[in-house]
């Protein structure tokens, strides 16, 4: 495939995960990206992507090394590659520290070799998991090793790193197995399952596709450095979204409420965001709307 020469090269790490489908897309208007195999294919490339002028697969080993991007420059990585779901850090929990520090490392190395902005997808809950031993500090771990890595090579070679702090993102594309709430939720729902809400204060922002794209790009072209939060304000309860979601589905499914207790009340800090001039356009039950129906065509 002839490379696009009128446009800029991006890398796009974990490219056919969730968000790397939705970034690859969005990316390709004029452009070259390259997409990364991760290290397992969360969901397939569509076939849109497959046949586009400017889109190319790459590979690599394991531990992220050998990759090979072929000639020419690089201006944008955007690494996206990690294992965002409580069912796989938990499975996987040396992959998921393998894809978020030595792929950090090796993402770190390449955009300094070609002077490229380097993007790190992180995650608005790093301070959610305080205890290094327990078995779901693995993601948050990996993330604070990442952001600390990035900043340390900014600071001592110069490198341009954007870090953009993700809450709960939800839309078309995720897994139905995921293992978080929405596809969760609504999988159970079309199929009028037993709906599992655990007890506790567990207040969730949650930002659709769509808007969180749009603040990766906002991040990506923006020269500043730190961590940025990213996120909806509207916080819902676990509860009174699982009644959305089976009102919105037709559903007859219950809701059961579990001993397990869950707290969590945290929102993003959108200061930096709105001063770039972001903020989420899509409400809760558009955006719901939306990945019902996409489910109902994979169920």
């Amino acid at each position: 495939m002839e490379p696009v020469m009128n446009g800029k090269r991006y890398l796009i790490t974990g490219g056919t995960g969730f968000m790397g489908v939705h970034l690859c897309r969005h990316f390709l208007d004029g452009n070259e990206v390259l997409c990364l195999n991760g290290l397992r294919n969360e969901i397939p490339c569509s076939k849109d992507l497959e046949e586009s002028y400017g889109f190319m697969k790459v590979s690599s080993q394991k531990d992220f090394s050998g990759i090979d991007i072929g000639d020419g420059g690089l201006d944008y990585i955007l690494h996206f590659a990690s294992y965002p779901s409580p069912k796989d850090h938990l499975a996987m929990p040396l992959e998921s520290l393998t894809a978020d520090c030595l792929g950090m490392i090796s993402m770190v190395k390449l955009a300094i070799e070609k002077d490229a902005v380097l993007l790190l997808a992180s995650t608005g809950h790093i301070d959610e998991e305080r205890d290094p031993t327990s078995e779901r500090s693995v993601y948050s771990e990996g993330k604070r090793f990442a952001e600390a890595y990035g900043i340390a090579a900014h600071r001592k070679l110069g490198l341009k790193i954007r870090i953009i702090r993700m809450f709960n993102s939800y839309g078309p594309g995720m897994r139905i197995n995921d293992g978080r709430v929405v596809p969760t939720f609504i999988a159970k729902a079309l199929r009028n399952e037993l709906l599992n809400v655990r007890g506790g204060s567990q207040l969730m922002s949650l930002t659709y596709i769509d808007d969180m794209i749009s603040a990766v790009e906002k991040v990506l072209y923006s020269d500043i450095c730190e961590p940025m939060e990213v996120g909806s304000l509207h916080r819902i309860a676990v509860g009174e979204l699982a009644k959305l979601i089976i009102k919105l589905c037709g559903s007859e499914s219950k809701i059961t409420m579990t001993s397990q207790q869950i707290n969590d009340e945290r929102l993003p800090d959108l200061q930096r965001a709105v001063e770039l001039g972001w903020y989420p356009k899509i409400g809760i039950e558009e955006g719901l709307k939306r990945t019902i129906n996409y489910f109902r065509e994979k169920i």
